[in-house]
């Protein structure tokens, strides 16, 4: 019986850090669409050299909490080679791709 509660226990624990976990990633979610309006508005006034911080801050959340495949992580690396490629820096941009 006690066996039983303390699983019970450790698996509310579980869950409670799983929970915490995910308003993480939904916190990280919503900054990586910040710095990605921001990467937008950057590139459409020709602002390209304040764009990278923006885009490289994008490319290091959407790595961290969605891994390095994932589509939108694959966006912010192209965000990145787009202001590179904007600004001259074809091998920096060139390494993205």
């Amino acid at each position: 019986m006690k066996f039983f509660k303390i699983l019970f226990l450790c698996t509310i624990c579980f869950f409670s850090f799983l929970s915490s976990q995910e308003m993480s990633k939904e916190k990280a979610w919503e900054e990586w669409k910040k710095y990605n309006a921001l990467c937008i508005e950057k590139y459409q006034k020709g602002d390209y050299e304040s764009g990278v911080s923006f885009a490289i801050k994008a490319l290091e959340i959407a790595k961290k909490y969605l891994g390095e495949t994932h589509p939108d992580t694959l966006v912010s690396m192209n965000a990145l080679a787009v202001f590179y490629q904007s600004q001259g820096k074809y091998d920096q941009a060139l390494s993205l791709y």
